[in-house]
């Protein structure tokens, strides 16, 4: 990362560390007032009139009273640790399908309801749990999978919008991208597709004029007690999808029909959607009859997720394509793009090399 400097007088701040030059002998008795002037301040940079010795110290030929030479002190500051975003929501425990028997268990042993969802078109019931107070979030997971039903409960994990370059996509023109002809998709549109598209991800801006023309039908899903996400990521993926064909974005297939699911939160600078709302929304597509999923989402493993996921990849009645992410080669998995019954998509260079 390129470093950052300000120039502050005669300070120069570096991020991570402070550069200061402190004036010897007469001058620092005055607090190094003298030593913060410029050279000119009397004359020219040579140094001129009775300059107090801000004209040598800045390189001049030392012309008038200086005080002598000045030292260079380097103070070290610690640098500033920002913490990684939460892996998942606090205290929480999502199950699917978990028994009566099991759940009467749960509530005798501290463990509280928060919300059940039924999910019509998946065929379960998600139950959100909240962990017993001085239970590790870890050990709360593990005491529910070993009530009956209870095996795949896992934490609330978040998911987050992988960008990639779609933040980029106003940038390109229809008849110059490059994109287009890397994987030689047709310019003219001909790519037909009759099904509906479905996509999870963070709000979308569907009066942005690139998507005017747009079959688009916007449904908000999460929480409405949090800060909704911003429309930056999912608008950029629905211009990719279904931008106009004389917009400033021309989509990959304008002409079909899309039906994006906001499931996002923000918390500070993080936007993320639990995995609990992530499946809601699923659920919500598959009963409409959705057949393709757009997911420009990743995260960690999820128990449940992956029970979800196994059911539909059975019953072959969704196609799922999900980012792979952005962290390159050695990241971990990336989920749910890491699903054997998921379609995974990462980015490639101008080569065609994937990233």
């Amino acid at each position: 990362m390129k470093a950052t400097h300000i120039l502050i007088t005669s300070a120069v701040l570096t991020l991570g560390e402070v550069a200061l030059v402190e004036p010897d002998g007469p001058d620092a008795a005055r607090g190094g007032a003298a030593w913060a002037q410029d050279g000119a301040q009397d004359g020219d940079d040579n140094g001129g009139g009775s300059d107090d010795g801000g004209g040598a110290a800045r390189g001049g030929n030392g012309g008038g009273s200086d005080d002598g030479p000045r030292r260079m002190r380097r103070q070290v500051v610690p640098a500033v640790t920002v913490a990684p975003p939460p892996v998942a929501a606090a205290r929480e425990i999502v199950v699917a399908d978990l028994s009566a028997e099991a759940l009467d268990r749960a509530l005798a042993e501290g463990f509280s309801v928060l919300r059940e969802d039924r999910l019509a078109a998946l065929g379960q019931t998600l139950t959100r749990l909240q962990s017993p107070d001085g239970l590790s979030l870890e050990a709360a997971r593990d005491r529910v999978r070993l009530l009956p039903g209870g095996e795949d409960a896992d934490l609330n994990h978040y998911y987050r919008p992988e960008t990639g370059e779609a933040g980029q996509a106003e940038a390109c023109g229809h008849e110059n991208c490059a994109e287009f002809g890397l994987i030689g998709w047709p310019a003219d549109g001909a790519c037909q597709v009759s099904v509906p598209i479905g996509m999870i991800d963070t709000g979308v801006n569907a009066q942005h004029d690139i998507l005017a023309s747009a079959r688009l039908e916007v449904m908000r899903i999460a929480d409405p007690a949090s800060q909704a996400a911003t429309a930056v990521h999912g608008t950029a993926v629905s211009s990719l999808l279904v931008g106009g064909v004389d917009s400033r974005v021309p989509g990959l297939l304008p002409g079909a029909e899309v039906v994006a699911v906001d499931a996002f939160t923000r918390d500070a600078g993080d936007e993320r959607a639990d995995v609990a709302t992530l499946l809601v929304g699923l659920d919500l597509l598959v009963g409409r009859g959705i057949r393709v999923v757009n997911l420009s989402l990743a995260g960690p493993g999820n128990a449940v997720l992956a029970g979800v996921l196994d059911a539909l990849a059975k019953q072959d009645r969704v196609v799922i394509v999900a980012a792979a992410g952005n962290g390159g080669a050695a990241a971990p998995a990336a989920w749910p793009a890491a699903h054997p019954g998921v379609i995974a998509v990462t980015a490639v260079d101008a080569r065609g090399r994937a990233y």
